[in-house]
């Protein structure tokens, strides 16, 4: 039995085990003509979700009582459900030979959970053998699909088609399944980022970035110079006019170009769309390595130039390069140091003025930060993590500091500031609401347990399983 134990309690979850078989549904075999009028009860009925075993302040997509999160090693995959319920199944509908080389992935989107589990002998690990399974969001299997090579889900659709890869030595060979189960097929377009509906992915292909349908083969290349970022439902890219550059939205309707008022061709070329939020982004001048934010609603750029607070200059590390970041809500990321101790501080660039982000980190060698709807992840690493390693520490040490090692998960709207140990950013897994993160166990066996940053409580998972997923 597989149980969730919560740190901050002393409760536990109900577990109901996944099917049996992994067989497809099938019909009745022999239905009756005639409906009872009285039919018993179900002998099983699904229970009404309970209260959230975990993170209670954040929200998942989907129903009450789908699962929100998968967790999985070689041999199984469990899928958890926000009242803690767990759901498990064997990856494999027949166990692979001893010693095969195992792979697994799994995807969801439109309602689906698709993992993926493959095989391949000890003599030659790209002669693979798949097992693709497709559940619903309460853990019904809907499909499976087997096949004698690679065969791995790269996307879900909104509309519930499931784009694989087939056959890894074929980069650009794909498969489709469609939400009633059948299936077509596509090469010559590499599909990413989050795909449109309608048959429609983005992705690239020997022309460039651009939209490909797959129902009827149409493809459209973007009109980007140079790379663009995948944005809300197309994507984002700078032009350049005689007396303004542009920032363009092109979607499948079109090119919408938007003039960035304030920097001229004349001066800053090329610009740099460095980072993108959902409505600014951060630029930068290629002749004076000056750096802006744009507002995308306005086209406004407004300087990010003003100095540090009294006491600090900007991070820089030993290749000379200054660290910016944006986030989410359009704030400029600015890291800061004194003699001592590295800081994250929030910059509004129209009022000038800076707040500090968790607490400062103790002569780092490395100082890197992402962050999730509010949540910021601030990792302090040793030197020899990077050729660049930020050096000159010296001067007394703030006694609030945390020391080299540590990533802190601070989430300012509620006060909340967590340090745990021996973790990377990019190890941590956030929810998209960012109130919830994976974390893995710091342990000797590998495992996860759930942080709840606004409330401060954990929930260990008790499996060692050596990898994470929140279903989308």
């Amino acid at each position: 039995m597989l149980l969730l134990s919560l740190l901050a309690g002393c409760s536990t979850v109900e577990v109901r085990p996944g099917p049996d078989s992994q067989a497809k549904p099938g019909p009745d075999p022999d239905p009756s003509p005639v409906p009872d009028p009285d039919p018993d009860p179900d002998p099983d009925p699904d229970p009404d979700p309970g209260p959230p075993a975990f993170c209670p302040a954040s929200t998942f997509p989907g129903r009450p009582g789908d699962a929100v999160l998968a967790t999985w090693d070689d041999v199984t995959l469990r899928l958890v459900s926000h009242d803690g319920t767990v759901l498990s199944y064997p990856l494999f509908a027949e166990e692979p030979p001893a010693g095969a080389h195992r792979f697994v992935s799994v995807e969801s989107g439109g309602g689906l959970i698709v993992a993926a589990a493959r095989w391949a002998p000890q003599d030659d690990i790209f002669d693979r053998t798949a097992h693709v399974v497709f559940y619903t969001r309460s853990g019904e299997i809907v499909d499976t699909m087997d096949e004698s090579v690679e065969l791995s889900p790269v996307l879900v659709t909104p509309d519930g088609a499931t784009v694989l890869l087939r056959d890894q030595l074929s980069l650009a060979a794909y498969v489709v399944r469609r939400a009633d189960g059948s299936t077509t097929s596509f090469t010559a377009f590499n599909p990413y980022g989050a795909a449109l509906g309608g048959g429609w992915l983005r992705g690239s292909s020997g022309t460039g970035d651009g939209f490909f349908n797959y129902e009827t083969s149409e493809l459209r290349t973007i009109g980007a110079a140079g790379s663009a970022f995948s944005f809300e439902d197309g994507y984002a890219y700078l032009a350049s006019g005689p007396d303004s550059f542009f920032f363009v939205r092109e979607t499948l309707a079109g090119a919408a170009p938007l003039p960035i008022a304030g920097i001229a061709p004349a001066t800053e070329s090329p610009l740099s769309l460095w980072r993108l939020a959902e409505n600014h982004a951060l630029l930068f001048g290629g002749t004076t390595e000056s750096q802006w934010r744009a507002n995308l609603t306005t086209g406004e750029a407004v300087s990010i130039d003003a100095p540090a607070p009294a006491g600090l200059i900007d991070l820089d590390d030993s290749c000379s390069l200054t660290h910016r970041g944006l986030a989410s809500d359009g704030s400029v990321m600015a890291f800061v140091r004194d003699g001592s101790a590295a800081r994250l501080l929030l910059h509004d660039p129209v009022s000038r003025t800076f707040s500090p982000v968790g607490l400062p980190a103790a002569s780092p060698g490395t100082f890197d930060v992402d962050e999730v709807a509010g949540t910021f992840l601030i990792h302090a690493g040793e030197p020899w993590d990077t050729f660049c390693p930020i050096v000159d520490w010296q001067g007394p040490m703030p006694d609030d500091a945390v020391p080299i090692g540590t990533t802190q998960i601070v989430r300012p709207a509620s006060g909340s500031i967590h340090v745990v140990e021996n973790t990377e950013p990019w190890s941590l897994v956030p929810s998209a609401d960012g109130t919830c993160v994976g974390v893995p166990d710091a342990g000797d066996e590998p495992g996860w347990y759930l942080l709840d940053v606004v409330g401060g409580s954990t929930l260990s998972l008790d499996v060692e399983q050596a990898a994470f997923y929140w279903l989308e």
